[in-house]
């Protein structure tokens, strides 16, 4: 992702490894092969590396995905994280129908993501002067995802959103 082009919502993203190391192959395997046992291993290797205390807040996935797979492979990541660090899970965005964000090219995934996420009704007012969230995300591409959730987040009240991805393509 080019950092550098545009202005971020957030102050950087923290990937556990490059998307296309073997590693990313590990990644498949767990989103794509069901191999559930790994968001264990991963909580434990990030839980050193949130070195201030916040909610983890996952990306949404589409519930077609979540349906067709039989499981949320990013809440099960962030609820093995939480257990590993204390921290509490606060699922406060929802994902509205729309494209799958790996079809479409830079301009589109941004647009795209703008309409896709959105704040959960129930916490409206409920995170305004929250210091520190952490958004966590499976893949983090063109950073199209993280800014539409960081921006819903930032325009809910929270001060920070820092982004946590398994994997940067």
């Amino acid at each position: 992702m080019d950092c550098s082009a545009q202005k971020w919502s957030f102050p950087c993203v923290e990937g556990l490894f490059a998307y296309s190391e073997p590693a990313g192959e590990l990644l498949r395997s767990y989103k794509f092969g069901g191999q559930k046992a790994l968001a264990d291993l991963w909580a434990h290797r990030f839980g050193s590396r949130l070195a201030r205390p916040g909610p983890l807040v996952p990306v949404p996935s589409l519930r077609r995905r979540v349906w067709k797979r039989g499981w949320d492979p990013v809440l099960h990541f962030v609820l093995a994280l939480g257990r590993e660090t204390g921290l509490p899970v606060w699922r406060v965005l929802v994902r509205r129908p729309s494209e799958v964000q790996k079809t479409l090219g830079r301009s589109a995934r941004m647009e795209n993501a703008r309409e896709a996420y959105a704040l959960s009704r129930p916490w409206a007012g409920r995170l305004r002067g929250q210091p520190l969230v952490w958004l966590v995300d499976d893949v983090v591409t063109t950073g199209a995802t993280a800014e539409a959730c960081a921006g819903a987040l930032i325009r809910a009240g929270v001060q920070e959103v820092r982004v946590l991805c398994l994997g940067l393509h």
